[in-house]
């Protein structure tokens, strides 16, 4: 504190680091028959440096329907303060993990990493709000 740093208290490390395990069905025995995987504190994280509030949700689907990113090569340039490819990476590890349903929305988004435009953060957004 005296350093100036600022700490929060995480509800666990699995939870921010990995992946926490809930068992949601017990038989006779007592051993674990159905489990849920969960990521709260990198999905709270991804949240956060979006810029998005935790209230902001309301997208159906990760993508939209009509078809696959393109290049967009005339499209306009990025605006939002996050890194584009540090939300990527998160989410990437997000699908590997607890999402895989985010998959195919995460992998358009990654293919332009390197030269996102302005469709392309509006593409990462509706993933952040879904």
């Amino acid at each position: 504190r005296n350093t100036g740093l600022l700490l929060e208290k995480e509800s666990s490390a699995a939870g921010f680091l990995g992946v926490d395990i809930k068992p949601l069905k017990v038989d006779s025995d007592g051993n674990a028959t159905e489990l849920e995987l969960t990521q709260c504190g990198l999905i709270d994280r991804i949240i956060t440096n979006m810029g998005l509030d935790s209230k902001d949700h309301g997208k159906a689907t990760p993508t939209e329907s009509k078809g696959p990113l393109t290049r967009d090569l005339d499209g306009e340039p990025c605006m939002e303060d996050f890194s584009y490819p540090a939300i990527v990476g998160q989410l990437l590890y997000l699908t590997g993990h607890t999402r895989p349903e985010l998959a195919y929305a995460v992998n358009q988004c990654a293919r332009y990493m390197f030269n996102s435009k302005r469709s392309h953060e509006l593409a990462l957004l509706r993933i952040g709000k879904y």
